[in-house]
């Protein structure tokens, strides 16, 4: 309990995971700055690709944690991103998660 001048406050503060806004550890849920939603297409487990337009994953750098969400087979993978094209950021290569073939197909990548 809390006290405040000579009050209780009756509620204890609650604390809460990053999400899209401020939590109590005043910071903020990087899949909100680093955040791409766009026509993706997968590439197989071989080479564990994601590969767009260009300029599509420009936010994101090596070494990145992703998630992508709102795809059909490839849905919630998480994984680190291992290698980027430098030149055009049209594709994002991944570390060995096994990524099924699919798309294109509008889908979410963000940082977690």
């Amino acid at each position: 309990m809390l006290h405040i001048g000579t009050r209780q406050l009756q509620t204890t503060r609650q604390t809460h995971a990053a999400t899209r806004s401020s939590n109590l550890g005043y910071g903020l849920d990087p899949g909100m700055s680093k955040r791409v939603t766009a026509s993706i297409t997968f590439v197989d487990s071989a080479t564990n690709q994601l590969q767009a337009a260009n300029n599509t994953f420009t936010p994101f750098a090596v070494g990145d944690n992703i998630r992508v969400d709102g795809a059909n087979l490839n849905n919630t993978i998480e994984a680190v991103v291992t290698a980027i094209d430098a030149t055009n950021h049209a594709f994002l290569t991944l570390a060995d998660v096994g990524v099924k073939n699919e798309g294109p197909i509008t889908c979410t990548v963000r940082a977690i």
